[in-house]
């Protein structure tokens, strides 16, 4: 049986904190405290930059992720995918943090594990499992899922070959069906019952006639 693990985080910069943040590095060990109790995970230093864009790639169907001005992050993420990313979270947060930037990153089990980690201006230390900040990410979850309205479907119909490895997915921030790599979520039927519903085949994506 996995587990399900949330993380929410907010740094804010001035522009010295932000350009020293940024000329920086990442490094797994930075912020170890935070995932080592479940991902043994590791990597070296990288350029600050190159951290950024690997997690801004991260195709998951519950994650936002911006650092154009604050650097935020919100997810909701199964075992699996909280111990191939949150190292690289943490670590991005890390230096953040340790540039001068202010705020706190949050991670913290919602189901089927326990532990509750938060790292902010006194480092890394235990916090409470029913943070305000996981609960509203949980809340916002659970009303877009329930929402009545249909979510926009592909405007480019996509052939079965195109998407080898991946599945369509209801993301419920965007209220969209977006196509990510195949992984362990939780709401892959309900994919397909809105593509069915509005006219789409739920294996390659195009539109029944």
């Amino acid at each position: 049986m996995g587990w399900d693990a949330g993380i929410a985080g907010r740094v804010t910069f001035d522009a010295k904190a932000r350009k020293v943040w940024l000329a920086s590095a990442a490094d797994s060990k930075s912020a170890l405290g935070l995932t080592k109790h479940v991902s043994k995970r590791r990597f070296g230093p990288m350029p600050m930059a190159d951290a950024l864009e690997a997690v801004a790639k991260i195709e998951l169907p519950y994650l936002r992720f911006d650092w154009k001005k604050a650097l935020s992050i919100e997810a909701l993420l199964d075992e699996d995918a909280y111990l191939d990313h949150a190292p690289a979270i943490a670590a991005v947060f890390a230096g953040a943090l340790a540039s001068g930037g202010k705020g706190e990153l949050v991670l913290c089990a919602v189901e089927g594990a326990s532990f509750a980690w938060s790292l902010g201006a006194r480092g890394i230390v235990k916090t409470k499992s029913d943070r305000p900040e996981i609960a509203a990410l949980e809340r916002r979850y659970r009303s877009a899922s329930a929402a009545p309205k249909l979510p926009a479907l592909p405007e480019q119909p996509v052939g079965q070959k195109a998407h080898r490895g991946k599945v369509w997915v209801y993301q419920p921030f965007l209220n969209k069906v977006l196509l990510v790599p195949r992984v362990r979520i939780p709401n892959v039927e309900r994919a397909r019952e809105i593509m069915i519903a509005n006219g789409y085949d739920p294996d390659t994506g195009e539109k029944k006639r």
